[in-house]
């Protein structure tokens, strides 16, 4: 009886043996496929907080201490970004970024456009300063969909330092800016505990106090996940598309240079599937502050502008002209040029 009974457990132990090795040789012959981890812009805004109180160093890269450029350059690098713009004049047109291996989408958005919504983990850059958004009221979902009311709960939320978030009063453009950011801030320390380092605030001005952001990049990879408020946007947005080709710059043209001005002509591609064209236009000067807008005058494919130093001042120092077309879906294209003082 008993040499039964155990010939019967033999049987099963040899039985349960088989089927765990064809499990592993059914996994050996098909392996299950990893999938491509993505980010989002909470993921950029978590790693950025992580450089809370590091010291602004000009030159710097690091946690020992970073400049403006730097600083964002540490974070997307860290995070597994490859070819990340070191140098600040970089960032005006970069392309080819790569997250662990994968294209990275870089998305251009115009951050003077007051319908920019600045969100967590986009890229901020001004004249002469870049840094990392860190959103507005209504953006500040984290990656499992919790919502937050202000900046510092959201802050708390993805492990940063809310003692180095600051309202400012200085925001002059607009009253108060519509965003907060991270930075590296190369100014002196202040009585109310500012530092000359990384911290968080809300003013929209770089290197000088009229220097507004003018670009934004949204970046992301095939399969990047986004909290649902923010996904069903996108979804939206993606209905609303259409197959119209959109419009593409194909030259820039300066004449008509004097001491009064000069005009910029612009060749554009499908020019009909534009929506709106716009020609801001600031000198070095005032740094932003002496900013116009014109809409320009269309002629076939071309459309060009005449840029008056009367209306900045008869400075003769150096102008920049950008040019802002915006396609049938509100995407954004972004070139210019810049003119070395007028003659």
């Amino acid at each position: 009886m008993f040499k039964i009974r155990e010939r019967k457990v033999v049987k099963k132990l040899l039985a349960v043996i088989s089927a765990v090795t064809l499990s592993v040789i059914s996994l050996g012959q098909n392996p299950v496929k990893a999938e491509a981890a993505g980010f989002t812009g909470n993921d950029i805004a978590a790693k950025a907080v992580t450089y809370q109180g590091v010291p602004y160093v000009s030159g710097g890269v690091g946690r020992g201490g970073v400049d403006c450029s730097g600083f964002v350059y540490s974070v997307l690098t860290e995070m597994g970004f490859s070819n990340v713009p070191r140098a600040q004049a970089a960032w005006w047109n970069v392309s080819g970024l790569t997250y662990q291996g994968m294209p990275v989408q870089i998305q251009q958005l115009d951050a003077t456009n007051p319908s920019y919504e600045a969100r967590p983990g986009d890229i901020l850059v001004y004249q002469g300063h870049v840094c990392i958004s860190m959103g507005r009221p209504g953006t500040w979902i984290d990656n499992a969909g919790n919502s937050y009311g202000d900046i510092r709960s959201y802050v708390a939320a993805i492990g940063g330092n809310t003692g180095l978030v600051f309202e400012t009063s200085g925001s002059v453009w607009p009253a108060r800016s519509a965003w907060y950011r991270i930075h590296a801030r190369s100014t002196a320390p202040s009585a109310d505990g500012r530092i000359t380092g990384v911290e968080i605030d809300d003013t929209n001005t770089g290197a000088t106090s009229t220097a507004y952001a003018t670009i934004a990049y949204r970046l992301s990879v095939e399969g990047s996940p986004e909290p649902v408020a923010l996904q069903e946007t996108a979804q939206s947005n993606q209905v609303a598309e259409t197959a119209s080709a959109a419009p593409q710059v194909q030259s820039i043209q300066v004449s008509e240079q004097s001491g009064n001005g000069y005009r910029v002509t612009v060749q554009i591609d499908n020019l009909q599937n534009a929506s709106q064209i716009y020609f801001p236009t600031w000198t070095n000067t005032g740094w932003q502050d002496d900013i116009t807008w014109a809409q320009g005058e269309v002629n076939g494919n071309t459309i060009s502008y005449y840029v008056s130093a009367n209306e900045h001042g008869m400075s003769n120092d150096i102008y920049y002209t950008h040019i802002h077309i915006y396609d049938q879906n509100g995407n954004l294209n972004i070139d210019g040029v810049q003119v070395n003082g007028l003659s």
